[in-house]
């Protein structure tokens, strides 16, 4: 999953992030220019940066209880997504039994992170990305 759903404790995000989603904004951003979709795209991403740097650390990452309630829900012990920008293998119990977070590293123009999966074991393994 995208994560970003794992962030519970983040109100303002989670709150914007209706907003973002809903038909009505999509509705009103697309019957906009395209050079206009641009600037604003460009304007909530320094916005977004402005506000993410002044948050605790905390605030920012998943919650624990949404991530065993979302493992539970979909009767899963490995979950693996992004958007937290804290890859890592997380091993922890869930139920008594040993289950894991994954979480992979953003991906920028020049390269990304994925995962291989080798007999039962999964690495992670850094990808360049060439023109």
């Amino acid at each position: 999953m995208h994560g970003d759903l794992l962030c519970t404790d983040d109100k303002e995000y989670q709150q914007a992030r209706v907003m973002l989603r809903s038909e009505a904004f999509a509705q009103d951003f697309l019957s906009k220019t395209i050079e206009d979709r641009r600037s604003i795209a460009a304007s909530y991403r320094q916005r977004s940066g402005e506000a993410t740097s002044l948050k605790a650390e905390g605030i920012m990452d998943v919650n624990n209880e949404t991530v065993t309630k979302i493992m539970r829900q979909n009767n899963v012990l490995r979950l693996i997504h992004g958007h937290t920008h804290r890859p890592d293998f997380h091993d922890f119990k869930l139920d008594g039994k040993t289950a894991q977070r994954i979480v992979l590293s953003e991906w920028h123009e020049s390269r990304g992170t994925a995962l291989q999966t080798t007999g039962n074991e999964i690495i992670s393994c850094s990808i360049e990305l060439t023109a």
